[in-house]
């Protein structure tokens, strides 16, 4: 009755397979082309935000035992995840479900963990290892040749076939090799940064000459990072995240562009804290580094200060999307 089911659900979802003499991509829409082992997905309907699914039919019968080794080549598209899926947990949309990685991990449509590692974008190389044993799945991840670590730690049974899968949303290109050769590094490698690039923790923030903050503000944090050679782009994060582009000017000064920020509710301190951010960036005057010591300036003896500090590794995702 399962199989029946089964069956019947395939065909209701109309799956297509990427046209090829021996077809090897499966997909969940028709708005895809195949090129060997690698598949094009175009661009549907631009308002709309709804993923096309594509898994890799190789080997035929996907795998289960053993540690297997993939890499994903986006030579097109931006914003995409890719995993693993069952032939049963195929869907359409938002309804497959898997292992997935795209910077944050996902379980095909709900997020599991953010800001596991950066965004796919276009040109971007994302390895994926595999490692499974009778009861026990483990999932690492390696975008662009740097280790991520464990995604994926999962106690498994009596597991199906598992096929490398693509998520993309809109037009993209992507490759996916299978490689014989085990990465010799498994374990996250801590980035270190120079200069004001880096993750910071408020030490205090003074208004006026008078210090404002309480030890509640000591765990709201600030991110910065180069995008291109003059800009920056911080992110300070509250409750809600503020976010801003830091453009270094030719005379070495540096000046804030438009701040952005979510908008979830909040109050007390929090809510403290984020309005008197938003002001620093308003009145920005400087920001400067001294060792491990940040300081972001504004107008009128108004400034807040970080300590540089090492972000903890991710624990892995440990409850099974495929159960």
């Amino acid at each position: 009755m399962k199989n029946f089911s089964f069956a019947v659900a395939t065909l209701l979802l109309v799956l297509t397979e990427a046209t090829s003499p021996i077809p090897q991509y499966v997909c969940s829409a028709n708005n895809v082309q195949q090129n060997g082992s690698c598949v094009r997905f175009y661009e549907i309907d631009e308002t709309v935000i709804s993923p096309t699914n594509c898994y890799f039919t190789f080997p035929s019968h996907g795998v289960n035992t053993g540690k297997h080794y993939y890499e994903f080549k986006f030579e097109e598209g931006s914003g995409n995840f890719v995993g693993f899926t069952t032939r049963e947990k195929f869907g359409r949309s938002y309804s497959i479900r898997g292992l997935f990685y795209g910077g944050s991990l996902s379980d095909g449509s709900a997020l599991l963990m953010p800001d596991f590692g950066p965004r796919i974008s276009a040109g971007d190389k994302v390895n994926l290892l595999l490692d499974l044993s009778e009861n026990s799945l483990k999932l690492y991840v390696f975008h662009n040749n740097v280790p991520l670590g464990l995604a994926f730690d999962l106690k498994v049974s009596n597991l199906q076939g598992l096929y490398p899968t693509v998520k993309a949303y809109g037009a993209a290109y992507v490759c996916i090799t299978k490689l014989d050769d085990l990465p010799s590094t498994l374990e996250r490698q801590q980035k270190v940064y120079e200069g004001i690039e880096g993750d910071f923790k408020l030490v205090q923030a003074v208004d006026n000459g008078n210090v404002v903050s309480t030890d509640v503000w000591k765990t709201f944090t600030l991110s910065i990072r180069r995008t291109i050679r003059t800009l920056y782009r911080l992110h300070f994060t509250v409750i809600n995240t503020i976010s801003a582009p830091l453009i270094k000017n030719e005379d070495g000064k540096y000046t804030v562009g438009t701040a952005i920020s979510t908008m979830i509710g909040t109050y007390g301190e929090h809510a403290k804290a984020e309005s008197f951010l938003a002001k620093v960036l308003r009145n920005f005057e400087d920001i400067s580094i001294d060792g491990d010591i940040l300081q972001v300036k504004a107008k009128h003896s108004t400034y807040v200060e970080f300590k540089r500090y090492q972000v903890p590794t991710p624990k892995p995702v440990t409850k099974n999307p495929l159960a």
